[in-house]
């Protein structure tokens, strides 16, 4: 029932999904799964309020709560409440990253991007502060446009912890920045680290193609699916790499 369920969301049936989500939500050890169901297709319909009743009701994780509470407030345009929410959580736990996220979020949507780009790279700069203030401040960076003050901020976090996270959000702004040729060993080392990273995956191949380095990319995969044979999709990245370079070698004695 639960696979159907999750068949059917894939599917974009909202409805039938959620008839089969509700049907197993009694089920204690599938109860998890099918609340998140639940909430995933009642978002799908807009039906905010509809969550927020459904949160009043359940006993689940404090996390869990914030996030969906923070959207169906939000999704209901109600700002200052699920600003609120976000500063009770940061009273309670401060510096806590998931409501510092949240909370930029909303201010975002509530005062524009550029102020809360100022007073965030204010705050990353105090030395005690911890590094999910470089991080916000650095996502935001790339978010207005501006890719080499982010690059600035994730060389710096790279510093002080060396992280796949922070190693793989720099590899992206590198790749769309333009700096391909320094973005693309980046991706090869985060993608032996994890093969199935479908998004690196996604940059890595145009990132070669735009650096005329489709051999070097067909090397690696070859290299990759020696060291992960049992990853299949790597099968068809090689045949992919084949086909661009047999129709850039074409197109050059064309």
């Amino acid at each position: 029932m639960l696979a159907a369920a999750e068949a059917l969301y894939g599917l974009s049936r909202i409805e039938d999904a959620l008839i089969h989500f509700e049907a197993i939500a009694a089920d204690r050890k599938l109860s998890s799964f099918a609340r998140k169901g639940i909430l995933e297709c009642t978002a799908a319909k807009k039906d905010w309020n509809r969550i927020l009743h459904l949160l009043a009701q359940w006993e689940i994780p404090p996390d869990f709560e914030f996030d969906w509470k923070v959207k169906a407030l939000a999704g209901l345009n109600r700002l200052e409440e699920a600003i609120s929410v976000c500063r009770a959580r940061l009273k309670a736990c401060p510096d806590d990253s998931r409501g510092l996220w949240a909370l930029t979020d909303l201010e975002i949507r509530k005062e524009g991007i550029q102020p809360v780009l100022a007073r965030m790279g204010r705050l990353a700069k105090i030395p005690s502060r911890p590094s999910i203030y470089k991080e916000i401040y650095a996502s935001l960076c790339r978010r207005s446009g501006k890719p080499d003050a982010a690059l600035e901020q994730y060389a710096k976090l790279a510093r002080e912890e060396a992280s796949p996270k922070i190693h793989r959000r720099q590899a992206f702004v590198l790749a769309k920045s333009g700096r391909e040729l320094e973005a693309i060993p980046l991706m090869e080392e985060l993608l032996k680290i994890d093969p199935f990273d479908f998004y690196l995956h996604r940059s890595y191949l145009p990132a070669c193609q735009r650096a005329g380095k489709l051999d070097r990319a067909r090397t690696f995969y070859e290299q990759l699916l020696a060291a992960n044979p049992e990853e299949k999709s790597l099968f068809g990245k090689i045949r992919k790499v084949q086909s661009l370079i047999r129709k850039q070698s074409a197109a050059e004695n064309g």
